[in-house]
């Protein structure tokens, strides 16, 4: 619920300037508090990013173990760099839509090996909790790649993109935020479910 009402900020925040949340901040607020934001924000972006090209990396080197993954990283990198050049946002975002298929396997995967269900079911509801650095770095990890600051960006930069597509000035009205909100609602939904997933599965 928390990460989903701050997206569907972000996504009104969009939909009503029709300009991302830098643009929005560098209308209305003084330059110190943009600034200020992106000296929070940038580096946990570029951190997280980082992260999932290296992960990315890593299932390269699963795949061809005999290379580095940083080779896949930097190769992943580059193909990313040319494609949000060169490419425009419709195209990507067509793309992404297919690809996303892949994470429902998640799904399916924890049903393929013996697994404790009642002990996962029981941890799902009641869970340990314990104060050493293992689990402090796990909730961390969780936190900060379920409510990140580039999603925000993203979410409101998404809004003004896809107004853009359509080629007009949309009114702002209940029906487009009941459709955003329900739009949004769906995606967090479905990214906690497979967060959840992946957790099982590894």
């Amino acid at each position: 619920p928390l990460m989903a009402s701050i997206q569907q900020m972000c996504a009104r925040i969009g939909l009503v300037t029709s300009q991302g949340l830098t643009g929005t901040l560098k209308k209305h607020y003084p330059r110190s508090i943009l600034y200020l934001m992106l000296l929070f924000s940038f580096p946990a972006i570029v951190m997280n990013i980082g992260a999932d090209i290296a992960g990315m990396g890593a299932v390269g080197n699963l795949l061809f173990p005999s290379i580095d993954a940083n080779y896949f990283s930097v190769v992943f990198t580059i193909i990313f760099l040319g494609l949000i050049i060169y490419l425009p946002y419709q195209k990507i975002a067509s793309v992404l839509k297919y690809l996303c298929i892949v994470m429902l396997v998640y799904f399916i995967v924890p049903f393929l090996y013996k697994q404790d269900f009642a002990e996962i079911l029981k941890a799902t509801f009641i869970p340990t909790i314990k104060f050493d650095k293992n689990f402090i770095a796990i909730i961390v990890g969780i936190l900060g790649t379920t409510i990140s600051p580039y999603l925000f960006f993203w979410q409101a930069s998404v809004e003004v993109e896809e107004m853009k597509n359509k080629r007009k000035h949309l009114i702002v009205n209940k029906k487009i935020i009941h459709d955003m909100n329900q739009d949004v609602d769906f995606g967090m939904t479905v990214s906690g479910f497979v967060m959840y997933f992946i957790i099982l599965t590894t």
